[in-house]
């Protein structure tokens, strides 16, 4: 019977890569045996620094080396994503993996923390209906949405970076278009302030 351990080993390196790209809508790019990157989905990353490699351990690990700075196991990475308790992650792996016979670990995860025991207080929320905005806003609002449409679009190598980033999530030309996708650079201006 395997325990908790020997299923997230190297031997499983393709599921754990296929439930990352299937549930956290990442895709990997290989960089070497055992080693492979992507954009963390744990945060808005632009650099690729999340990996997935193989440790002197022989178990399967997530390192981001952006903003989160984590460091984690499968069961971490499906205690994040589906917010849930070390033991549901264990079953939630094992019925991915199509296993039913499991030794599992009855204690708790030592790098992400459990969810609350404690059920959030039934706050009373109330819903506003929707207030029709008027034909000026909505004019004004197209007319800026074409206005950074056609910026973003206007010149190529100008916004190269802007373009490539959203080339990266799978956003080209003509969903840009479509959508009308804009892009505001900052502005600056000098300011000069004349004695009185």
């Amino acid at each position: 019977m395997p325990t908790h351990n020997d299923i997230k080993t190297a031997a499983y390196l393709e599921p754990v890569i296929n439930y990352a790209e299937t549930y956290l809508g990442i895709r990997f790019k290989q960089t070497g045996k055992y080693r492979y990157s992507a954009f963390c989905p744990f945060h808005a990353d632009t650099k690729d620094s999340f990996r997935l490699y193989v440790d002197g351990n022989d178990v399967v690990r997530f390192h981001c080396f952006g903003e989160c700075k984590g460091d984690w196991d499968i069961y971490d990475v499906i205690m994040l994503k589906e917010k849930c308790s070390f033991c549901q992650a264990q079953q939630l792996w094992a019925d991915y993996l199509g296993l039913t016979d499991v030794a599992f670990h009855r204690g708790q995860s030592q790098s992400i923390p459990e969810p609350d025991a404690e059920p959030d207080p039934k706050d009373v929320v109330t819903f506003l209906e929707p207030v029709e905005p008027s034909d000026q806003i909505k004019t004004t609002l197209a007319e800026a949405a074409a206005f950074y449409n056609e910026l973003l679009l206007s010149d190529a190598e100008k916004y190269s970076k802007v373009l490539t980033y959203l080339a990266r999530r799978g956003v080209e030309s003509p969903i840009i278009e479509r959508f009308q996708i804009g892009y505001s650079p900052v502005l600056i201006k000098n300011v000069s302030v004349e004695p009185s």
